[in-house]
């Protein structure tokens, strides 16, 4: 077992092709043990639920970056053998952080978007049959970045 920290934000890549992880002011870190045998979906499970998110509504990816490694891109976790090589390589790299980026489930890499996870999610128990309450849409999402490039 290892314990991991995790950071929400956002990977960018200056002109020069150095990149850097910003991390979500508002989100923030947390900190996760994992052991090798941690599948991806758990591990998706786990980080969710500590950033209080739905896991079947928000698409987590997870990468890293190999210390030293100036200008390598970041390294992206997508199955169960590289999130194990991952705590591998944390166990003997003190510093490893996991990053991780949170978007809607179906939407394009290019269009991501970010979620304010501050707003409160519509209340469907307190209406009325055949009544629906109208949802300003922006209120609970807001365009990344990429999307106005």
């Amino acid at each position: 077992m290892v314990l991991i920290y995790v950071k929400s934000g956002e990977w960018m890549c200056s002109r020069g092709d150095d990149w850097s992880f910003v991390v979500d002011k508002e989100r923030r870190g947390r900190m996760v043990t994992l052991a090798t045998t941690t599948t991806l979906k758990q591990l998706k499970i786990m980080v969710c639920e500590d950033y209080g998110v739905d896991h079947n509504v928000i698409n987590a990816e997870f990468s890293y970056s190999l210390l030293n490694q100036k200008g390598n891109p970041p390294i992206i976790i997508t199955n169960d053998r590289q999130a194990s090589n991952f705590v591998g390589y944390a166990k003997r790299e003190s510093s490893t952080t996991l990053c991780v980026m949170f978007s809607v489930s179906g939407v394009n890499q290019k269009e991501r978007v970010n979620i304010d996870l501050n707003k409160e999610p519509c209340d469907s128990s307190n209406v009325e049959d055949e009544e629906v309450p109208e949802i300003n849409r922006a209120e609970f999402v807001k365009p990344s970045k990429e999307s106005f490039e």
